[in-house]
């Protein structure tokens, strides 16, 4: 830890490039030194098997990463994976009106 490098801040256009993208600025080389890689999984009933080595899922309703850790709802039948019991339900419906 270096003294006064702490309350240092990027300059405000790199801050808004970061927050347009939802990017940090070690996303470049998280993929290359093997974080962050996206995970294959087979849902079953109360549990998942990862298929493919990963940190996360993509949740189908939101496109949101999950990381597995935190990964709590998802659809045996659709082999879906989602962020939140919302996002769940959304899809359901979504199902259910496109069934009509």
């Amino acid at each position: 830890f270096l003294p006064g490098l702490a309350s240092r801040r990027p300059p405000c256009h790199v801050s808004l490039v970061l927050a347009l993208f939802e990017i940090s600025p070690l996303n470049k080389y998280e993929n290359f030194l093997g974080f962050r890689t996206e995970a294959r999984v087979r849902y079953g009933d109360g549990e998942f098997t990862v298929k493919t080595e990963g940190d996360y899922v993509r949740c189908a309703v939101t496109g949101a990463a999950i990381p597995l850790t935190a990964l709590k709802y998802w659809s045996v039948d659709l082999q879906e994976a989602y962020a939140s019991p919302e996002a769940s339900v959304r899809r359901v419906l979504e199902r259910r009106r496109s069934a009509r």
